[in-house]
């Protein structure tokens, strides 16, 4: 038998051995004389069930290397995870809980990767989200909900990333493009919002009311707006203490300007559309000010980000720099 002193928390361990290899029983201890693992080799090779204990002596986790089962504890001894292993890889159900006793998500793995349903559960036990894997976990069909039972949305993800239609039904974490939100608000007025993605990025948001008609809906490129069809009309947003913060003006469906100001109330950024020929194809004037007040650059943008012309700029003194 050797005895060996690693660092702490572990104080020592006692392992068996065969022919300079570990054979037999291997247990570790805490300073203060509690087990800090158990386990057992055989030709250096951990076999049948291994055990692993917090230094107060309640069991941290059991994995069994004979069935592939693995099971964890939290500090108060309650069960926080049991998983399946086969071959080393996750294989089987795995189901993690709170500290309550609830369970907080349970699934199915098939060698290594999220197989079928998925759900996760809120601490009182209601489902928050429910999502079906089509063998690689990156590409799944997903529906979220409130913790009163309510379906809030429901798309799908390709390699992990939004793609094709989302529905919304209720407020959503989800970051919107400018000129858009999901706010308890919006939903009073339009209860049903449709968002198509691809590859994560929002091309086109339809607000629909509950007669079922489109009441409004824009059409996005790069995450910026290019056609409102809800008319004309005047979005503002404000800051907490209830100053402007900006500013957006639509007519016909399309942006016309844009209008953003610091806290302090000086101009920070505008934009003015012009010269639209479709619905995807426009100049828009970009104008940003120094927070003093000094105008910083302006320039004419095609599609919001090719340069046409030239583009000036200022430092904070006013000084034009080119």
């Amino acid at each position: 038998m050797t005895i060996i002193r690693p660092p702490k928390p572990i104080h020592k361990v006692e392992t068996n051995y065969k022919n300079g290899v570990k054979d037999g029983k291997s247990t570790g201890y805490y300073e203060n004389g509690n087990k800090a693992f158990e386990c057992y080799y055989k030709n250096g090779v951990i076999v049948g069930v291994e055990t692993k204990w917090y230094e107060t002596g309640v069991k941290r986790n059991e994995l069994n290397h004979n069935s592939g089962v693995h099971t964890s504890w939290n500090s108060d001894g309650i069960k926080s995870l049991e998983s399946h292993y086969k071959n080393e890889k996750l294989d089987g159900t795995m189901t993690r809980w709170y500290d309550n006793g609830h369970i907080a998500n349970i699934g199915n793995y098939k060698q290594g990767d999220k197989d079928g349903e998925w759900i996760n559960y809120y601490k009182n036990g209601t489902v928050s989200r429910r999502c079906i894997f089509n063998s690689k976990e990156n590409n799944r069909t997903c529906s979220t909900y409130d913790k009163e039972g309510v379906k809030i949305s429901e798309g799908q993800y390709l390699n992990n990333s939004e793609e094709g239609v989302w529905t919304y039904w209720g407020p959503s974490d989800i970051i919107m493009p400018a000129g858009f939100s999901l706010s308890k608000h919006d939903f009073k007025k339009t209860p049903t919002i449709k968002v198509l993605y691809k590859n994560g990025f929002v091309i086109n948001i339809t607000k629909i009311n509950s007669k079922g008609q489109i009441i409004e809906e824009g059409v996005f490129k790069n995450e910026e707006i290019l056609f409102l069809g809800n008319g004309s009309s005047t979005s503002t947003q404000y800051y907490d203490n209830g100053d402007k913060s900006s500013e957006t003006i639509y007519k016909d469906g399309y942006k016309e300007s844009y209008m953003a100001w610091y806290q302090n109330g000086q101009k920070s950024r505008q934009l003015i559309y012009t010269d639209r020929t479709l619905d995807i194809d426009f100049i828009v004037k970009k104008t940003h000010w120094h927070e003093n007040g000094q105008k910083k650059y302006e320039g004419s943008f095609r599609y919001g980000t090719f340069l046409v012309g030239e583009l000036f700029r200022w430092d904070e003194d006013g000084n034009k720099l080119y």
